[in-house]
């Protein structure tokens, strides 16, 4: 599988957006490519004109953050990396959840 992308057109993704996806950028959590037509089609920087206006940025989700990080891989690869992701944040989420409670509820011992 490849990371999906989405084409927009920079000059109408409001301040804070345009914020976000320049941080994520600098630390190369998403890959923006600038100088595409509507349809996503990357155009040489000798040849861009009025209908080049367009960036592509792949989606925001965590499939395709993975992605990003181990290239195309294969459904089945790409679904256990997912699982080992969330079976970790799970195992993380338990060991905050279960200290904190002691601090908001009256605990037995």
């Amino acid at each position: 599988m490849e990371p999906s992308f989405f084409v927009f057109k920079p000059n109408q993704v409001h301040f804070l957006g345009a914020l976000f996806l320049r941080i994520c950028r600098f630390l190369r959590l998403v890959h923006v490519v600038d100088g595409v037509t509507k349809d996503g089609t990357v155009v040489a920087s000798t040849e861009r004109d009025a209908d080049a206006s367009y960036s592509k940025c792949n989606n925001l989700t965590l499939i395709n953050f993975v992605l990003l990080f181990t290239g195309p891989v294969h459904e089945k690869t790409l679904t256990t990396y997912l699982l080992v992701i969330q079976v970790f944040c799970s195992l993380i989420a338990f060991a905050v959840r279960y200290p904190m409670a002691r601090l908001f509820y009256d605990v037995v011992n």
